[in-house]
């Protein structure tokens, strides 16, 4: 089994090649951009997936930060 860190390694590595494909410059045409925005989607909505599964998610939660005035 994959640690955190291995885990957000890999989503790393992920987003990079998303990058690299997709965002070397804008896209030239409404159909790579379609294209561009639905497999960020889909790679957003595995690895919210994948954290969830491993319990990485509410780890995160934990690192909210939240400001309250008191007067």
């Amino acid at each position: 089994m994959e640690t955190k860190t291995q885990v957000s390694a890999r989503h790393k590595e992920e987003w990079a090649r998303f990058r690299e494909t997709f965002l070397k410059g804008c896209p030239e045409d409404l159909e790579t951009a379609k294209l561009a925005r639905a497999c960020a989607d889909v790679l957003k909505i595995y690895q919210d997936g994948e954290r969830r599964a491993f319990g990485f998610a509410a780890d995160e939660d934990d690192n909210e930060l939240s400001i309250a005035w008191n007067e």
